[in-house]
């Protein structure tokens, strides 16, 4: 695991107003297996709290 920026191949850079974020120099950019699995499982968990909602009502 990469010690800059832990595995999630992003780093952040704060500046008085602003965040701005940029790929891990050490690692690259995520491998796109990895994002679409991880869109995957985001995805899933967004569709079952939607149904959960869904039998709770608004």
């Amino acid at each position: 695991m990469c010690d800059l920026c832990y595995g999630t191949h992003v780093v952040y850079e704060i500046d008085s107003f602003f965040e701005y974020v940029y790929t891990c120099p050490n690692c690259g950019p995520e491998p796109e297996e990895k994002f679409r699995t991880r869109m995957d499982d985001l995805q899933r968990r967004i569709e079952l709290v939607e149904k959960d909602f869904e039998k709770k009502g608004a």
